[in-house]
């Protein structure tokens, strides 16, 4: 029975994530910034857990990690954008205890457990990076690549049906979590399958079951939104990290910071020797998928995504880079040679990665530091209006400060790397009329079709459709002014002019 389990949740898992899937949603790719996150998971609440405020809204394809959020939404009633900011280990988390079980069936030792973790968390720049990014679906799909590499390796040393149909099934979880790293897993999966000639034929049913399983998110990126693959300064090992200076380009391109990079460097290919040879296909794969970035003629998907996941794959050859050297070290001395190479990484380590976590956290709390009138204005309308009340702001600030701090809806949202609502393109023109118009008819026309209640009115708002101010609001009948401060007003929209 206990042997059952394992495989026992993995079908369950499957079948919870088919379910939720098989709801009302356009399958289309979301953007991957916490902005993008607090409006995905607003509206999955509303789609899955009848969130009021969202209920009925279509919403594009949802990450696993934003389906996460809007449990631990739901359940917990903090918006997203709290949720991102305070409490923004719960992305990483299951990850690390995903990425800890793998570590420690690979090294069977804690030490080792501990040491692969510290590097995750704190050594590897890139790594680092993603930790600290606790709202990119990157981070939480590293503990599904973990799921992965445990599901294949059984795959392979058994050769029975029923694991290759595992293995097809955790892929498939890998696509629903982050697409780059279900390419960097399946390449590694295929070139150790071809190196090795193993299965060869069990391997293509799999592979043909994977991809049936993750049409309905496939099919229409490529019928739909057209993905394709470009090559940009932006997204290559060039311009990712605007290194100017070795340094900054070291730090960003190799697996760590200071001395520290060499000795990563040196402790990862020791590891090549003794690593599992399906992690090592993986890092390989991985690796060659960044190469075209180096070629402008050549197109490439998101390289630095690449990178990042060869980094984390590398983090498993520097466990058994430790391991192999250290067993050359005498059996008593191991320890203090141990704890002393793990006291000198985090002291070296210990102030960057305060200063990125100070950074980080400053980016997902900015309106707390640098807009007041903002954060005031989110507070009253938390503590003022229903859950079920539409606002109306411009995009960006509707993003962050109103759909990420309250979890009301909003008319229309930033596009990013896609769009949140379904007839976005239509609400963008409909909120520039909106804000635009000088006929108060046409006004209250927009406000009732999107069932508008409250509607903001700051200098982003006035600069959006290319006015001065918006005092005109102050003259409409249907609005009374509910919230002010320095800059930011709210205005409450109501139907009858016998209610001012």
């Amino acid at each position: 029975m206990k042997k059952s389990l394992p495989a026992f949740g993995i079908i369950i898992v499957w079948l919870s994530i088919s379910f939720l899937y098989s709801r009302d949603f356009v399958f289309i790719s979301p953007g991957d910034g916490q902005r993008d996150a607090a409006i995905i998971t607003n509206i999955l609440s509303g789609n899955i857990l009848g969130d009021p405020a969202y209920a009925g809204e279509h919403a594009w394809y949802p990450f696993l990690m934003h389906i996460y959020f809007a449990f631990i939404k739901t359940i917990t009633n903090i918006p997203v954008q709290m949720l991102l900011s305070q409490f923004g280990w719960l992305a990483p988390l299951p990850s690390i205890l995903l990425i800890a079980l793998l570590l420690l069936k690979e090294s069977r030792s804690w030490l080792f457990v501990s040491l692969g973790l510290l590097a995750f968390i704190l050594f590897i720049p890139w790594t680092q990076e993603m930790f600290l990014l606790s709202s990119h679906p990157m981070v939480f799909s590293l503990g599904i690549v973990c799921l992965a590499f445990f599901t294949f390796s059984k795959t392979m040393k058994t050769g029975r049906w029923k694991y290759f149909f595992y293995s097809a099934i955790s892929l498939a979880l890998l696509v629903y979590s982050h697409t780059i790293a279900s390419l960097s897993v399946a390449a590694g999966f295929t070139l150790y399958t071809l190196l090795t000639k193993k299965h060869l034929g069990k391997f293509i049913v799999m592979a043909i079951l994977s991809f049936i399983l993750t049409l309905p998110y496939l099919w229409p990126i490529i019928s739909v939104y057209k993905l394709t693959p470009v090559n940009s300064s932006v997204y290559s090992f060039r311009g990712i990290y605007n290194a100017n200076s070795l340094p900054e380009i070291l730090n960003a391109h190799l697996y760590g910071f200071g001395w520290l990079r060499w000795v990563n460097t040196f402790f990862i290919v020791s590891g090549v020797i003794r690593v599992n040879p399906i992690i090592l296909s993986v890092y390989f794969a991985s690796f060659i998928m960044t190469l075209p970035s180096f070629i402008p003629s050549l197109p490439s998907f998101a390289p630095h995504d690449f990178q990042v996941f060869n980094h984390f794959v590398a983090i498993f050859l520097y466990v058994s880079g430790v391991a192999f050297w250290l067993k050359k070290v005498k059996k008593s001395l191991r320890p203090l040679v141990f704890f002393s190479f793990l006291a000198l990484n985090i002291m070296l380590v210990w102030p960057t990665y305060t200063a990125n976590l100070e950074k980080r956290h400053l980016q997902l709390i900015t309106g707390n530091i640098k807009e007041p009138d903002w954060l005031a204005a989110s507070n009253w309308i938390n503590d003022n209006t229903k859950i079920t009340d539409v606002i109306a702001a411009t995009p960006d600030r509707s993003y962050f400060y109103v759909s990420g701090f309250t979890g009301r809806k909003v008319v229309a949202t930033h596009n990013n790397f896609a769009n949140a609502f379904v007839n976005q393109n239509k609400r963008l023109r409909d909120l520039y009329e909106l804000y635009s118009t000088q006929d108060q008819e046409v006004f209250i026309q927009i406000a009732r079709y999107y069932n508008i209640s409250y509607i903001i009115a700051s200098p982003y708002e006035a600069s959006y459709v290319g006015l001065s101010n918006l005092n005109k609001f102050d003259s409409y009948t249907n609005l009374r002014k509910v919230f002010t401060s320095v800059s930011v007003s709210i205005y409450k929209f109501i139907e009858s002019d016998a209610a001012k």
